[in-house]
């Protein structure tokens, strides 16, 4: 595969608004020009609207804390399930299985709404420090957890596997594990995972973000990170590309978020460089064909050294919403891109509202997407030891993306509040992961207004109704179950007749 070429992007300096030192910039390459202009444009449309009110949220405590529990560091939402991933999760006793990781999941009802107790899930095998529950991701009723703590042997450590859960019975059922076709020392094969399935197959792409290609008795160098993408076929799983980043960017952690679609593959290095101009992060992309050209780089509209952009993504129908964490002084923002005309791009920056107030450290450390509808997780440590304590949801509408709602974190917790987040057609949940000391880890799940928009144009009209008849009789978590009751009927056809031509 041929390596993209390193951008050369010059450095520029200037005073941030909010921080009392200056912050080193860095200035986009020239076919951000219109990306900028269209960010002006934008911008002046993303006026924060009101909160809307959500339905009472449900608290669900991690039903068996531990020590040293992770407990959020992953979040699924299933349209049966609720899954939560903890890494160093531990069911037997601490020299069996510390650190060994493992998977606690909630029932949903037809309409979204989580049920019953927790169960608790660990797959056969498991051995200490596997990280099981570090990641996840779905493609219809296949769950893909990573596990990129798994030792290999005692001289091939951390290198990793991808376990696939089955979910489509009444309880979860483990069918086995993948590995790289080649051991890679360190190379934490599962630090992040997406999924897709297409054509009655899955397609899986596999971060190893700690990979290091290193030969016998050579030292180990710093971490380049490697993604590979798996495809299903039958029992067996085939590789279908395999991607590495430029030679000159070590350290820059590429693999450690991932996004899959239909025609691209995203691949986050929010370690930027170790030399060179480009020492913020980047998201390379990456066309699913064969031959293809050398990936599209991008960075933040205006890159900021160390803003961590491209921890985390998420991706779906020609959409990419790309977390920077770290950017405006910790506070942290998203960017917003889109797939138009053969090229990605820029669409808009989403920040967290009020930005003077406390608690807003590490806006972009998750990000979660349904159709056109994103959730945003704060989490994280800032340089004064705040921890971001809420998630804000934005939902587009016609050409404007607009504030939906806000959530809020226990303010006297000692820990982060909305460390993940996801958003499905029935409602939203954040993760609010073990404090320290006597805090536990909790699950929140709310219920979201369900929008009569089906199409995000702006309006309620015509198309709208020609969504929710296409669904008619469908039962589930469904975006046309405008009335949650998990049936598209004639409720949810007066509820949308009701606001008729009503701009949203």
């Amino acid at each position: 595969m041929a390596e993209p070429a390193t951008p050369t992007w010059g450095l520029g300096s200037r005073s941030h608004p909010s921080c009392s030192t200056s912050v080193e910039r860095g200035n986009p390459p020239s076919s951000f020009g219109r990306a900028r202009a269209v960010a002006t444009v934008v911008a002046s449309f993303l006026l924060p609207l009101p909160s809307v009110a959500l339905a009472e949220g449900i608290t669900l405590p991690d039903p068996a804390p531990t020590s040293g529990s992770l407990f959020g560091d992953s979040l699924v939402m299933h349209p049966r399930w609720i899954i939560v991933g903890d890494r160093y999760r531990r069911t037997g006793p601490p020299e069996l299985l510390a650190s060994s990781g493992g998977l606690v999941l909630w029932a949903r009802s037809a309409s979204g709404l989580p049920v019953g107790e927790a169960m608790e899930f660990q797959p056969a095998g498991l051995k200490r420090s596997d990280r099981f529950g570090e990641s996840m991701a779905l493609a219809g009723d296949l769950l893909l957890v990573g596990a990129p703590g798994w030792d290999q042997s005692t001289s091939l450590q951390n290198i990793g596997r991808l376990h696939v859960v089955d979910l489509s019975g009444t309880t979860p059922v483990s069918l086995g594990y993948v590995v790289l076709d080649d051991f890679g020392v360190r190379q934490e094969l599962g630090g992040a995972v997406a999924a897709l399935e297409e054509e009655g197959a899955v397609t899986v792409a596999v971060g190893a973000p700690g990979f290091v290609s290193s030969g016998p008795g050579q030292p180990l160098g710093p971490a380049l990170g490697r993604v590979q993408v798996y495809r299903q076929a039958g029992s067996a799983w085939t590789v279908e590309a395999n991607y590495v980043p430029p030679t000159a960017d070590h350290s820059c952690r590429f693999g450690s978020a991932v996004g899959l679609s239909a025609t691209h593959v995203a691949i986050g290095a929010p370690g930027g460089a170790a030399s060179g101009p480009a020492t913020w992060g980047r998201v390379f992309l990456h066309e699913r064909i064969d031959s293809a050209p050398p990936p599209t780089v991008i960075a933040a509209p205006v890159p900021t050294l160390d803003d961590h952009f491209g921890a985390a993504i998420a991706m779906r129908d020609g959409l990419l919403v790309v977390g920077a964490p770290s950017d405006e002084c910790d506070a942290g923002v998203a960017h917003v891109y889109r797939y138009k005309r053969g090229s990605w791009e820029y669409e808009a920056t989403l920040e967290p509202p009020s930005r003077g107030l406390d608690g807003w450290h590490g806006f972009g450390n998750s990000v979660g997407l349904d159709r056109e509808r994103v959730i945003i997780g704060t989490g994280g440590v800032a340089a004064d030891g705040e921890f971001g304590r809420h998630a804000v949801v934005f939902r587009r509408a016609g050409a404007a993306w607009q504030l939906e709602t806000t959530i809020d974190g226990d303010p006297s917790g000692d820990g982060p509040a909305a460390g993940l987040a996801s958003v499905d057609a029935a409602g939203v949940t954040i993760v609010v992961p073990f404090g320290g000391g006597d805090a536990k880890g909790a699950l929140r799940y709310d219920v979201l207004p369900r929008s009569r928009d089906l199409d995000f144009n702006g309006t309620v009209g015509a198309p709208d109704l020609a969504l929710l008849l296409g669904a008619w009789g469908s039962v589930g978590v469904l975006p046309e179950d405008l009335s949650g009751d998990g049936i598209v009927n004639a409720m949810d056809l007066a509820l949308l007749i009701g606001d008729w031509s009503v701009r949203s």
